[in-house]
């Protein structure tokens, strides 16, 4: 799953990055869903994938500091 951060291509817009085997570890497929169009605060370390571009992993709950409309 991808939240993404700004309106552009996937490949190179800003985005969280939720994998498969950590999606239960946040919260579960709803919860991810639940982030669009929130302001979303979180903590971890920005890369910037040759392929995929800009993302943030958020591998556990921890990680998202802060949900507000």
């Amino acid at each position: 799953y991808a939240v993404m951060f700004e309106q552009a291509p996937w490949v190179r817009g800003f985005k969280l990055m939720f994998f498969r085997g950590s999606v239960g570890k946040v919260g579960g497929e709803a919860f991810v869903n639940s982030l669009a169009g929130k302001h979303v605060t979180v903590r971890g370390l920005l890369i910037r994938h040759e392929r995929f571009g800009p993302e943030i992993i958020i591998s556990e709950r921890s990680m998202i500091l802060s949900v507000r409309p």
